[in-house]
């Protein structure tokens, strides 16, 4: 990654999951590092984007971020990791407004900032057109994400202007431009080609996260031998397979008034997902049941995590309201940054810290910790790496 002057910047991150890290991440991490400056990585917690719990807990990702390269992980808060697109990059780049002017590094599928800096300018203030599009694709029954590519891409044939494919990893990359310029941070924003196609599980040059957990679950993960470190192949022989069933629990419990006060269930979706929860008997056919064109899967994933974290309307913001930092692991010579952090709000250390914090989100990253060690049969706690 080229920088052309580093001598005001401070440092050069990445915002990732890491679920798990693999050779495309480990190119990354040191593409990043030829900067000579500090790499902070900003880290999905205990459940991710998408919604449902991590391969690895939170702590084993950092570390294996930090034999990597990583010179600070931060876990991003529970309420952000575990929302869209838009939310989760924006609670990623609020986690690096203290530190100063730095490069966030990420992979697209285009490769190049300009065309997503167009791609955000047209995000900020949708088009009457597209949203016109948009609404006929809808009520026509097509899926959401569906029409929405539609959408735009009737808008590019009309105007002749280059906007980004759909694809996840431009949209987010799209999102992030636009959470640097809503926080007006110093931050020079770096793009390079994703490699491998997102999701893919067939790859075999370059197998996508979804392929290694595929691989996982099918008893196969001695085929991901090539393409992860050594630490992250041993942890996965070791890892125990995940209880999810305790999402369909959460629904259940929390019946159809609590499913609709929690955060996301707008549109009538927490009723429809407390219907489901009373006839299905897995988390999977909830979902299944809950899922229409409209709401993606990925939406309903994220809703249920809500239901099983707590994560309600009210506590969702007062999240909003709140600045603070876990820092998950860090080099002793990252102390800098550290202090940077410090300055800004609250800096956590510890699952005892976050359990005791009188921070809503703090709490909330502390239960989905204990949930996820429930879930996986791993004992409760963890402090701060230190290399």
């Amino acid at each position: 990654m080229q920088v052309n002057n580093t001598k005001n910047i401070n440092f050069v991150a990445i915002i990732a999951e890491y679920n798990p890290l693999h050779a495309g991440h480990l190119a990354h991490i040191q593409q990043a590092k030829q900067t000579g400056l500090p790499l902070v990585v900003v880290l999905g917690g205990d459940f991710c984007q998408r919604g449902g719990d991590m391969f690895f807990d939170k702590y084993t990702r950092a570390k294996h971020a930090l034999d990597a390269g990583a010179d600070l992980v931060l876990e991003m808060p529970t309420v952000y990791a575990t929302d869209c697109a838009e939310q989760f990059a924006k609670g990623g780049v609020r986690q690096l407004a203290p530190l100063g002017a730095g490069v966030l590094s990420f992979g697209s599928e285009c490769g190049d900032i300009d065309t997503l800096q167009g791609g955000m300018r047209l995000l900020v203030e949708e088009p009457p057109a597209v949203s016109e599009t948009l609404r006929k694709e809808l009520d026509q029954g097509t899926a959401y994400p569906i029409a929405r590519a539609k959408a735009w891409q009737a808008y590019a044939d009309e105007t002749g202007l280059s906007f980004p494919s759909p694809d996840p990893n431009n949209i987010l990359g799209m999102e992030y431009l636009r959470a640097i310029q809503r926080l007006s941070l110093p931050i020079t924003a770096h793009t390079h080609p994703r490699l491998g196609a997102y999701h893919a599980t067939d790859d075999l040059s370059n197998p996508s996260a979804t392929a290694l957990r595929t691989w996982w679950a099918g008893g196969e993960w001695q085929k991901a031998r090539p393409y992860v470190s050594g630490a992250v192949y041993q942890a996965g022989l070791t890892k125990s397979l995940s209880q999810d069933v305790l999402y369909l629990h959460a629904v259940r419990t929390l019946g159809k008034e609590g499913c609709n006060r929690l955060y996301g269930a707008e549109e009538g979706l927490g009723n429809r997902l407390w219907s489901a929860a009373t006839t299905a008997t897995t988390t999977e056919d909830m979902i299944a049941a809950a899922h229409t064109k409209r709401y993606t899967l990925a939406r309903i994933r994220r809703l249920a995590t809500a239901a099983l974290l707590g994560i309600t309307k009210e506590k969702r913001q007062a999240v909003e309201q709140e600045t603070y930092f876990h820092i998950l692991g860090m080099r002793k010579t990252a102390a800098p940054l550290k202090a940077a952090l410090e300055k800004a709000g609250p800096v956590y250390t510890s699952h005892k810290g976050l359990k005791e914090s009188p921070l809503v989100g703090a709490q909330i990253d502390a239960t989905a910790h204990e949930i996820y060690c429930t879930m996986h049969a791993l004992p409760v706690g963890g402090k701060m790496i230190v290399l």
